[in-house]
């Protein structure tokens, strides 16, 4: 089962996560908000306990992938780091029909 983590807590966040538990192959680990309220709100929503983290700050790092098979877009990476330790990111596409997954 891989780790799912998100940007963001909004209703079309919630329909990608409800779909993604639907294939049995994505397990929701971390989500990023701009407050820390909604972050919490929206992890517990989902079954998620972030009080490991909570208050903690960590840093973003976005790195461009030139290699995704099959895709022509702009692809990113995201990687939330604490104390050295990646707790959380995604690889995803800019484009508006684009894709978000979680590292693997």
């Amino acid at each position: 089962m891989l780790n799912l983590s998100v940007i963001g807590t909004s209703g079309i966040t919630e329909k990608f996560l409800s779909a993604a538990r639907k294939t049995g192959r994505f397990k929701f680990h971390t989500v990023y908000s701009r407050t820390a309220e909604k972050g919490r709100a929206f992890a517990e929503k989902q079954g998620f306990d972030l009080s490991t983290y909570a208050g903690e700050t960590c840093t973003a790092y976005t790195y461009r992938v030139t290699n995704y098979e099959g895709s022509t877009d702009t692809v990113l990476a995201q990687l939330f780091v604490y104390r050295n330790r990646v707790i959380g990111g995604d690889i995803h596409a800019t484009a508006m029909d684009g894709f978000m997954h979680g590292l693997r």
